[in-house]
């Protein structure tokens, strides 16, 4: 099965890319963007970048990844 999460980048644009959306919720990665579609961007996590946590106060909407199907 191919797991996809996805998130946003500051001007609200989607960002999909393999990974445990799951694992990722709450989190900030860094992604490095392989394709740019109208209106979402497609890429890979950064090898060796670390998942840092968004505290729940801080944590905007946007940044919270989910598991696409």
């Amino acid at each position: 099965m191919h797991v996809q999460a996805f998130g946003r980048i500051p001007q609200n644009k989607l960002v999909y890319f393999d990974g445990d959306g799951v694992a990722l919720r709450g989190k900030l990665v860094h992604v490095h963007v392989h394709e740019c579609k109208a209106y979402s961007l497609f890429g890979s996590i950064v090898p060796g970048s670390p998942a840092q946590d968004v505290p729940e106060v801080e944590r905007p909407r946007e940044v919270q990844m989910m598991v696409a199907a």
